[in-house]
């Protein structure tokens, strides 16, 4: 399936859920933030890949479906365990110009968009991080009311966090410590 027709087919998937359900409406929110990392856009960019997402994320262990080596390109499709298990598809890749995309689903309750796009500001990379969140059901509805502008800032400031301890020590944070 090419990036078009999956794009309309998820983008598609809140107007299905209303159609399957006419008392449900779904919600949807944008948070967006920065976090700075004191090192090297071409040395950071690689963090915000899925693998390269490994070295500094606590039990970040992604199933890579497409290709299986999991080498970061658009469209490839992998799984997390979660919690929520969701589904990843890479819709925008160009290292080039630091910026990646993803889309990631639920099976059922949540389509979330995830930009990321890194910048040289002087002597640090600057990482500007979006999220937007869709709810397929009232579940989702949930998990998008859940998912503050204060939620996003913590998440930033947890990446921040483990980023700049494996810049600094070469060594993943302590789980107990993020």
């Amino acid at each position: 399936m090419n990036l078009a027709v999956l794009a309309l087919t998820l983008s598609s998937l809140p107007l299905l859920a209303q159609q399957a359900s006419p008392r449900f409406t779904a919600k949807s929110a944008t948070h967006s933030g920065e976090f700075k990392m004191n090192a090297p856009v071409d040395r950071v960019f690689p963090f915000f890949t899925p693998a390269g997402e490994s070295d500094w994320a606590e039990g970040w262990n992604p199933e890579f479906l497409i290709p299986a080596d999991g080498t970061t390109r658009e469209g490839m499709v992998f799984r997390t365990p979660g919690p929520p298990p969701m589904n990843w598809v890479a819709t925008h890749y160009d290292p080039g110009k630091h910026e990646i995309g993803y889309v990631t689903f639920t099976n059922d309750s949540l389509i979330r968009q995830l930009a990321i796009t890194c910048r040289t500001e002087g002597s640090v990379t600057v990482a500007a991080v979006t999220y937007t969140l869709t709810g397929l059901s009232e579940e989702g509805n949930h998990q998008v009311e859940e998912y503050t502008e204060q939620a996003h800032e913590h998440r930033l400031h947890e990446w921040d966090t483990a980023i700049d301890h494996l810049l600094r020590t070469g060594k993943r944070l302590p789980h107990h410590q993020q």
